[in-house]
């Protein structure tokens, strides 16, 4: 599975894994990140294999035999799921495309390219090479089976049976219809190549992929109340997966489309009403929060030039009300070499990135030392809808 670009969250990793993840190592220059959710899955995977899998095919093994395969089997078994993306990777990069960061998760893995693809024939090689590199590797494990049946290599061809089987499996699955999954990019790519318009393009594989999801949830509560329980949650969990993704990746390109271009100066706030250092949390709450209606002031001794810090609403309600008639806004600011700051030339894209990194909904601009005002996220997501409402403009 390969993503866009997208505005990372707070807390991600800043060499470009996702949140709750940490680079194990690097590959052909392209960080490796696993997310702790990996775990979780290496052991139940782990667990099938020993468990499940071979008491069927082996049941004169010991446990701790049994044990020793299905953790090999399932590294091995990862180790092909990262080979497919490093397939993506490459062949993206082979196309002019930055490629940030793979990372193993819960359900497989993803690839996270630094912009989309240039064409609509880059879109259906990069997506393509992925299911293709998981046949390759089914056939691989499928040779090494023949090869250890016919030695005698017992616990050998337990796990490349095992690998050929899943390695099949995954390849069929990625290429479903369902955008994000491979299948869906390449559907994408059919439809931009046929329609001429990627948004467009996206617009519908998004909703197939929707209907994919939806399928695959609606079998899992039928697999549910026929008694699989197991399976059924999986086929729920992997199906409001792909339909959260399939609406964010279109929700995503959305806002690249309607920031592209657009600097952060138009939308700045400018009348940003300014409060004393010195006066209290009481007064500040009664005079210039409810007074104003205003939820941000710069904190400066006069009306013009430099200024100390911000106060916002959310520093007030950090102190306690009993404390509101002794303590200064100059002590529950936040001081000007803390804040997160932007240039009225900062691209739009970027400020919203900044505001995720951070989790923060306002940021001040600043012109050399003077504040301009402030972007709030509101600002620019109303910037984003009224570009998407008015379409292209010539």
């Amino acid at each position: 599975m390969t993503t866009p670009p997208t505005a990372p969250p707070a807390g991600a990793p800043p060499s470009g894994g996702m949140a709750g993840s940490f680079r194990v190592f690097r590959l052909f220059g392209i960080g490796v990140f696993i997310h702790w959710s990996w775990v979780f899955i290496f052991l139940l995977s782990t667990w099938s294999v020993a468990s499940q899998y071979l008491p069927d095919v082996y049941p004169e093994w010991e446990a701790r035999q049994r044990w020793l395969v299905g953790a090999i089997t399932t590294l091995l078994f990862f180790g092909s799921v990262l080979a497919h993306e490093i397939s993506h990777s490459l062949e993206a990069r082979r196309r002019g495309l930055v490629v940030n960061s793979i990372t193993l998760f819960l359900f497989g893995g993803v690839s996270a390219l630094g912009s989309e693809a240039r064409g609509a024939r880059d879109e259906f090689w990069i997506a393509i090479v992925g299911p293709l590199t998981s046949f390759a590797a089914a056939a691989v494990f499928g040779g090494v089976w023949l090869l250890a049946r016919g030695a005698g290599w017992e616990p050998i061809k337990a796990g490349a049976g095992y690998l050929a089987y899943v390695n099949i499996a995954v390849g069929v699955f990625n290429l479903l219809p369902g955008f994000p999954l491979d299948g869906g990019r390449v559907l994408r790519a059919i439809l931009w190549g046929a329609k001429r318009n990627m948004l467009e393009a996206t617009r519908i594989a998004g909703n197939v992929g929707r209907a994919v999801a939806g399928l695959l949830i609606a079998l899992g509560v039928v697999t549910v109340f026929t008694g699989g329980l197991g399976g059924g949650f999986w086929f729920i969990l992997i199906g409001w997966f792909l339909w959260n993704a399939a609406e964010s990746s279109y929700n995503q390109l959305l806002m690249e489309r309607g920031f592209k271009g657009l600097l952060i100066g138009p939308l700045i706030e400018r009348d940003v009403p300014r409060v004393s250092p010195d006066v209290t949390l009481r007064a500040f709450a009664q005079e210039y929060v409810l007074g104003l209606n205003q939820r941000a002031f710069f904190v400066a001794a006069t009306d013009e030039g430099d200024f100390f810090g911000l106060v916002t609403l959310s520093d007030l309600q950090k102190v306690p009300q009993d404390q509101w008639d002794t303590v200064t806004v100059y002590r529950a600011m936040t001081p000007r070499e803390r804040l997160i700051v932007a240039g009225p030339r900062t691209e739009a894209q970027a400020a919203l990135q900044l505001m995720a990194q951070h989790n923060i909904n306002q940021i001040p601009v600043i012109d050399g030392r003077d504040p301009l005002g402030l972007l709030t996220r509101g600002a620019l997501i109303n910037a984003i809808q009224l570009r998407n409402e008015l379409g292209d403009i010539r």
